[in-house]
């Protein structure tokens, strides 16, 4: 495994933003999903994330 050591993260207003509003959470995860990955595999990334998206 490689081991770069990066990290990332949210300035405060995003995170203040994110924290006190889980539907924008979701839908800014259903967006990231499915710009970016195979629908095969949301279900395996948001297990691995520990969320959940209400259809």
């Amino acid at each position: 495994m490689l081991n770069n050591s990066v990290v990332g993260g949210f300035n405060d207003e995003v995170y203040s933003l994110l924290i006190s509003d889980g539907a924008l959470v979701r839908e800014v995860a259903q967006i990231i999903l499915n710009s970016h990955f195979p629908q095969t595999i949301h279900e395996d990334i948001l297990t691995a994330v520990g969320l959940v998206l209400m259809r």
